[in-house]
């Protein structure tokens, strides 16, 4: 199941992006929380093996969607001083709320075991999966309630053709476009480097 998982995750990447473009950031989050649980609720009615497998490979695309619209959507709630805040807040909340999930999920077939309507060990799992992905649905109250607030279009900037050593150091200081000459001592250095580079493989 896991390396099924892998394969949508992999295979679904492009797919993903394009399906972003034309939903948009919100209708694909919306996907993905109404998706995750109904891909792992089928898991208690299916035992077939073809079948989890392909419901493990769609639970890799919606993880692949997730993933690929989950920082374009914070880029878009959030302004460029507190952005790395929210990230930052974001990445750790998930890693908190996944292990206290996790914690509570291997508890929670204990729990349910007591309960007269489940005279298995495997029952009381398969209701604490479906309890779960009851939690899990519940995402797509708050999600619904996003509002993605309108970017301008940006223009390309066009440069003028430099050659690949010169554009490459252009960050070590000032050139001089006209006639392409390193200024700095910085370019002289790096121009220097690759030059000896270039000639010792000849």
């Amino acid at each position: 199941m896991t390396s099924a998982m892998g394969v949508g995750s992999i295979a679904c990447t492009i797919p993903a992006g394009i399906l972003i473009e034309r939903l948009g950031l919100r209708k694909s989050l919306l996907f993905c929380f109404a998706l995750v649980p109904f891909l792992s609720a089928a898991r208690v009615f299916f035992s077939t093996k073809a079948v989890l497998l392909a419901f493990a490979f769609l639970s890799g695309f919606v993880t692949t969607v997730w993933a690929v619209a989950l920082s374009p959507a914070i880029t878009r709630l959030t302004n460029e001083k507190s952005r790395p805040l929210a990230f930052s807040i974001v990445f750790s909340f998930g890693i908190g709320v996944g292990s206290v999930a996790n914690l509570i999920a291997s508890r929670m077939p204990g729990w349910f075991a007591h309960l007269k309507p489940l005279a298995s060990l495997v029952q009381a799992k398969q209701f604490a999966l479906l309890v779960g992905c009851a939690i899990v649905a519940l995402g797509i109250l708050p999600v619904s309630r996003l509002a993605f607030p309108s970017t301008p279009v940006t223009t390309r900037k066009l440069y003028p053709p430099q050659s690949f050593p010169i554009a490459l150091s252009s960050g070590l200081g000032p050139l001089d476009t006209r006639d392409r000459i390193p200024k700095s001592p910085g370019q002289c250095l790096f121009l220097s480097v690759f030059a000896n580079a270039f000639a010792a493989n000849r």
